[in-house]
C-alpha cells in the first residue's frame, strides 16, 4: 500500500498530521470525496513540466496537491481547489456527501469545517512505524471578514501626535489591496485631489476583496493577487511619470507662446504717439527725461525712487488725452493677456490634476477588476481515497467520528496560510487506543508523530 503522512511546517504550526494513504494509482482522479462542482484547481499544473503521477486531472482542469509538489515519491499531500461560492454553501454540499462538518479557527481569523471520510487498517513498518487505522478527510477554509474602520485592531498612530486624516490613513495602508488608493485622496487639504469619502464608499463596494483566496501559478507558484498588484503598481508608475511629463511639456509650450504676445503699443500707436510729443517739445523733454532716470534707478537697484518717478510718468500721461487713451489701451491689452496666460495655465493644472487621478485611482479600479476575475472565497483541501477492499475499510459515520472526535483532517495546508494551532490527528491500532490517544497531549502525539514519519521514510 502506498501510504501518505504529511509533516505540517514546523516554524508554522509545530504539528504532526497524518492524511489519507493512496493505495491506488495517484493523478487517477479517486478522491475521498467529491470534487465541489464549479471548482478550479488551486495550485494548476498547466506550463509545469510536473510528474504525471503527481498531477490529479478533473472537470476543472489539473492542479499539482495543495504543496505545488510536482515530484515523483510517495509523500503526497492534499489535493487543493477553490470556488467563488461562500464557505457555508460549500459546507452544506459537503455535509450532505460525506457527513457533518465541525467548525475549526485558526490564526489570522481564518476559519473553516472538517470532516474525515474514510479509515483502513495499515501494517506497520519496522520498529518505530506500528499497524494502526489511518484516515482521510475533506476540509473548507475562508479568510476573515474585511476589516472595518474604526474596529479592532484600530491603525496605529502615525507619529506622537494626531493630525487629521491619520485614522483614514493607518487604516487604508494596512488594507492588501486599497492602500494605492491613498495617494489620490485628500489627507493635508489637497482640494485637487478627492474626498476620503470617496475611498470610504470604494471600499465599503469592493472590500469583499480583502477576503479573497488566489491560486499560485507558474513554476515559482506566485499568487495571483501578487502578480497582478506588481503588474497594476508598475503601470501605474509609468502613467503616473507619463502625467508629470505631459503637464511639464504643456506648461513650456504654453509659456513659450506667451512669450510671442507682447502688450506693447501697435504700431498705429506708435505714429500717434510720436505726432503728440513733435507737437509738444517741452513735454517729450520731460517724458524722455523720466523714462532715462527712472530706468537708470531701477538698474542702480534704487527702486523705491525709481517708482516716485514712475509715478510722476502716468500723472504725466494722465494729464494729456491722447497718452492717457493710448496708455488705456495698452493696459487693457497687458490685463487680457494676463488673464488669457492665467486661464491657460489653470487648464493645464487640471488635466495635468485629471491625469494623475486617472494614473492612480483608475489603474486601481482597474486592478480591483482584474483581481475580482480571479479572486475565489473558499479554498477545499481533499485527501486521496483509500481502496474499500483493504482491511477495516469504512466509510461510516458513526465509526469514524467516534474514532476522530478531537482530532482534524487538515491542521495546516501548505501554500494557503491555513493553520489551525492545538489540534491535529494520529494513527491508531484498535478502538482502546483511540481512547489512549484522546487523553494525549498535543505534544505527545507530535512526538509519536515524527517517530512514525521517521519510520517511514527510513
Amino acid at each position: 500500500m502506498n501510504r501518505r503522512f504529511v509533516l505540517a511546517n514546523a516554524m508554522f504550526a509545530l504539528a504532526l498530521f497524518v492524511t489519507s494513504g493512496l493505495s491506488q494509482a495517484e493523478g487517477t482522479g479517486k478522491l475521498a470525496a467529491p470534487i465541489y462542482p464549479g471548482s478550479v484547481p488551486a495550485v494548476p499544473a498547466d506550463g509545469i513540466n510536473a510528474d504525471p503521477g503527481k498531477v490529479l486531472a478533473f472537470d476543472g482542469g489539473k492542479t499539482l496537491n495543495c504543496y505545488g509538489t510536482s515530484a515523483g515519491g510517495d509523500f503526497d499531500p492534499q489535493w487543493c481547489f477553490l470556488t467563488k461560492d461562500p464557505i457555508e454553501k460549500v459546507r452544506a454540499f459537503y455535509e450532505k456527501a460525506v457527513g457533518k462538518m465541525l467548525p475549526v479557527h485558526g490564526d489570522n481569523g481564518i476559519h473553516g469545517y472538517q470532516v474525515f471520510a474514510e479509515r483502513v487498517w495499515t501494517p506497520g513498518f519496522g520498529e518505530e512505524q506500528r499497524a494502526g487505522l489511518i484516515y482521510n478527510g475533506v476540509s473548507v477554509h475562508a479568510l476573515p471578514s474585511p476589516p472595518v474602520k474604526g474596529q479592532a485592531p484600530k491603525a496605529p498612530a502615525m507619529g506622537d501626535d494626531s493630525w487629521a486624516g491619520q485614522e483614514d490613513f493607518g487604516f487604508y495602508a494596512q488594507t492588501r489591496f486599497f492602500g494605492g488608493f491613498l495617494d489620490a485622496v485628500d489627507m493635508f487639504g489637497d482640494p485637487s485631489k478627492r474626498p476620503v469619502s470617496d475611498l470610504d464608499k470604494l471600499y465599503s463596494q469592493r472590500n469583499k476583496l480583502e477576503s479573497a483566496i488566489f491560486q499560485r501559478k507558474g513554476a515559482s507558484l506566485d499568487a495571483v493577487d501578487a502578480t497582478l498588484s506588481q503588474r497594476y503598481t508598475e503601470l501605474r508608475g509609468q502613467r503616473q511619470q507619463a502625467a508629470h511629463s505631459g503637464m511639464m511639456d504643456a506648461y513650456m509650450q504654453h509659456g513659450a507662446q506667451g512669450a510671442q504676445l507682447s502688450a506693447g503699443p501697435t504700431a498705429e500707436e506708435d505714429a500717434r504717439f510720436n505726432a503728440v510729443m513733435a507737437g509738444d517739445p517741452a513735454l517729450q523733454q520731460r517724458y524722455v527725461e523720466l523714462t532715462q532716470k527712472s530706468s537708470q534707478l531701477m538698474q542702480q537697484g534704487k527702486f523705491d525712487e525709481a517708482d516716485e518717478l514712475l509715478a510722476e510718468l502716468e500723472e504725466l500721461e494722465a494729464s494729456h488725452p491722447e497718452l492717457a487713451a493710448m496708455s488705456g489701451q495698452q493696459q487693457a491689452r497687458a490685463a487680457s493677456i494676463s488673464a488669457t496666460q492665467k486661464a491657460g495655465e489653470e487648464a493645464i493644472q487640471a488635466r495635468g490634476e485629471n491625469q494623475l487621478d486617472k494614473a492612480i485611482w483608475g489603474t486601481g479600479l482597474e486592478m480591483l477588476d482584474a483581481l475580482d476575475k480571479e479572486a475565489y472565497y473558499t479554498l477545499i483541501v481533499i485527501d486521496g481515497a483509500f481502496v474499500p477492499s483493504d482491511r477495516d475499510y469504512s466509510r461510516d459515520r458513526k465509526i469514524i467520528e467516534a474514532e476522530t472526535a478531537g482530532w482534524i483532517p487538515h491542521q495546516n495546508v501548505g501554500l494557503f496560510g491555513v493553520n489551525y494551532p492545538n489540534a491535529g490527528a494520529a494513527i491508531v491500532d484498535s478502538k482502546d487506543q483511540v481512547e489512549e490517544e484522546k487523553k494525549e497531549g498535543v505534544g505527545d502525539k507530535l512526538k509519536k508523530g515524527f517517530g512514525k514519519l521517521k519510520g517511514l521514510r527510513d
